[in-house]
């Protein structure tokens, strides 16, 4: 069975979103997520069989990301992986939820008790950078020497406004789930240099020597 999945854009919303963000603010996220589906069945990707043009109109003027991963080659098990981050073998669901449920079965449902990505947490972690984003509200130290930034993203999807002072508890909510989070993972066992943050970027091209002109 051959699947594809189109998807315009990442669980964790790039800032890049923000430039095509409509006049509320908010940018528009959406995943095509389609069974049967061959690479080159659309006409963005070379289809000429059927015609497609609002799916091709959604690439053209939407961010489109060309390379995407199940975690499962079947119907049902791959979406409940997408909802919940989760492989989905880790709660069981590991073929499609279809005919009837036998006496004493299971429901053949998405077991209620697992997050999804509405509720859970979401963490990154690079060197001494690293996010936490729970809901709209996402946390960000992007620099060795920086104080971890709060930012709300359903008012403010460009990351442009830091909200730190004035919401200490979230800000302290967020970064205790951080930690407890990273607690369980190895420390970095070498720091790079070149990927400290922004300023320390800044710092090391201006200590760089000037690059001689090409010769005309």
């Amino acid at each position: 069975m051959t699947r594809g999945c189109l998807t315009f854009a990442l669980l964790f919303l790039p800032v890049a979103l923000a430039a095509a963000a409509p006049p509320d603010g908010k940018p528009n996220v959406l995943i095509l997520y389609v069974d049967d589906l061959g690479y080159a069945d659309l006409g963005v990707t070379g289809g000429r069989d059927v015609p497609t043009p609002h799916i091709d109109s959604l690439a053209r003027n939407g961010v489109r990301c060309t390379t995407s991963y199940v975690s499962g080659c079947v119907c049902s098990p791959s979406r409940a992986g997408l909802m919940t981050g989760r492989y989905q073998q880790r709660f069981g669901f590991d073929a499609n939820a279809e005919g009837m449920r036998k006496d004493g079965e299971k429901t053949r449902a998405l077991d209620l008790s697992q997050a999804t990505f509405a509720d859970r947490p979401l963490f990154w972690r690079f060197g001494v950078q690293y996010a936490v984003r729970q809901g709209t509200w996402k946390l960000v130290k992007a620099d060795i020497d920086m104080l971890p930034a709060l930012y709300d993203l359903a008012a403010d999807p460009g990351e442009k406004r830091d909200l730190a002072k004035d919401n200490p508890g979230k800000a302290a909510e967020l970064q205790a789930l951080w930690d407890a989070w990273n607690a369980a993972n190895e420390p970095p066992r070498w720091i790079d240099n070149r990927w400290n943050g922004i300023e320390h970027k800044k710092a090391n091209k201006q200590g760089r020597p000037a690059k001689k002109a090409a010769a005309s």
